[in-house]
């Protein structure tokens, strides 16, 4: 599973609140970790990153240390499914950019946006690390959130065309991983 965008994907929630919101054994757990779903993560130039290395999902893999994001609760929700192979995460942000710039697809004209190049990069070498590791990688998913940069420039009316060029140039940037007989399903 890809996670890919800005600040909401990076993760901005503050890892010290949780015991008060889910209780105490809640947040061990998170805490913890969930050893069953592996991470690969940089946020925003590496500020907060698993050096190339899959990890466990825990609590703080957000924008910093002290912070977490959506991949907790995937990994929560992974965690207690019964799969046939085991779930990593890939997980490239950015808090503060947008899809017109920094994110923009090749497919879509212009300078391509040097986050699309470098996630796929990262990805491709975290992809690569898995199979050293010996697994086949699939990609089942893209889960990208995004969207507030965009809303506050003056040209947010392209985000739909933008959103839509990315997509497809994921997908095609990531073919030979994808599914047997599917297309990478993508999560906005």
């Amino acid at each position: 599973v890809l996670l890919l965008g800005q600040s909401n994907a990076e993760g901005n929630s503050h890892s010290r609140y949780l015991a008060s919101k889910v209780g105490d054994e809640k947040a061990k757990e998170y805490f913890d970790g969930y050893e069953n779903v592996k991470i690969s993560f940089a946020n925003s130039e590496f500020l907060n990153t698993s050096e190339y290395k899959f990890v466990p999902v825990a609590a703080n893999q957000g924008y910093t240390v002290e912070r977490f994001g959506p991949e907790l609760g995937m990994a929560e929700k992974i965690s207690g499914a019964e799969l046939k192979f085991p779930t990593y995460i890939i997980k490239y942000t950015y808090g503060g950019t947008a899809i017109k710039d920094e994110w923009r697809p090749p497919s879509c004209g212009g300078r391509i946006g040097h986050l699309f190049t470098e996630t796929v990069d990262y990805v491709t070498k975290q992809c690569e690390l898995l199979r050293s590791l010996g697994f086949d990688p699939i990609i089942k998913a893209i889960c990208w959130m995004q969207g507030e940069s965009d809303a506050e420039r003056e040209n947010f009316e392209d985000y739909t065309f933008l959103e839509g060029g990315l997509k497809t140039d994921l997908r095609n940037a990531f073919i030979k991983y994808k599914p047997e007989n599917e297309e990478i399903a993508f999560v906005d």
